[in-house]
């Protein structure tokens, strides 16, 4: 056989061996953001996370009246009342009249399990019922849950076990990322 086929065949070889070795697919590192719909109960929403430095992560729901995208800072404004409605439905703190605060969560129940993607073990399997929220930029959020993770491979599913259906105008996300507790 002539040279020029067997350099041929050799370089076809070492391209398909460097295309296969690239496209691996491997889970996308954290921090990380998913849609849902939480008034789909009973449904698991699920997403595999790589944790490339060890620290704490949160699990957390995130609700916007609009969906920020890159151009938001610019042409979308959340008003007085869109911020006024997201803070009813989501049960933001309200001042009683006898001046006492009272904390009324987003309304459901969500399950969150953290599992190791390698060995398969659950490291937290919890409930949160009607998790606080806090303002974010065109939205709120509600930590589920937070936990230290070493580097690794891990399966973040949520369950929504029962929400109310005034969440359901609301766009939502499930997020996962490294846990903030200010400077």
């Amino acid at each position: 056989m002539p040279r020029r086929f067997w350099v041929t065949l050799g370089a076809a070889l070492l391209t398909s061996a460097a295309l296969s070795s690239m496209c691996r697919a491997e889970a996308p590192a954290a921090p990380l953001q998913w849609p849902v719909a939480p008034t789909q109960a009973g449904t698991w929403l699920a997403a595999e996370a790589r944790v490339l430095a060890p620290q704490r992560y949160a699990v957390r729901l995130v609700f916007h009246i609009t969906t920020p995208n890159r151009f938001s800072s610019w042409f979308d404004r959340e008003s007085a009342d869109e911020a006024r409605r997201l803070h009813a439905l989501l049960g933001g703190a309200t001042k009683a009249e006898d001046g006492s605060w009272h904390e009324a969560g987003v309304p459901g129940t969500f399950r969150v399990r953290v599992t190791d993607a390698r060995t398969g073990t659950a490291l937290i399997d919890q409930t949160a019922t009607r998790p606080g929220t806090q303002a974010v930029y065109m939205g709120r959020t509600a930590q589920l849950t937070e936990l230290p993770l070493a580097a690794g491979t891990y399966l973040i599913q949520v369950e929504a076990l029962n929400a109310g259906a005034e969440l359901a105008p609301l766009h939502t996300f499930v997020s996962f990322s490294p846990s903030h507790h200010g400077k």
